[in-house]
């Protein structure tokens, strides 16, 4: 699973490009934490879950395959 809610307020993404995407269109990071995932080290970029952020994470599903982030 690339990224997921595990509580209502909180949204844990684990990708840079999605996380880009969702700051440029308006969500809230909370904070960046470094940490394991399946025995690998990376970065977690969680984000305030409200209205705003459930349309975007919609809006990526149709828009990742042509997003790229700016260099």
């Amino acid at each position: 699973m690339e990224n997921q809610t595990t509580k209502k307020d909180t949204f844990f993404c684990r990708t840079r490009r999605m996380a880009n995407y969702l700051l440029e269109n308006g969500a809230t990071m909370k904070t960046i934490v470094t940490s394991s995932f399946d025995g690998k080290r990376g970065l977690a970029f969680i984000f305030k879950c409200d209205d705003t952020l459930e349309k975007l994470i919609e809006k990526w599903k149709t828009e990742k395959d042509t997003y790229r982030n700016p260099s």
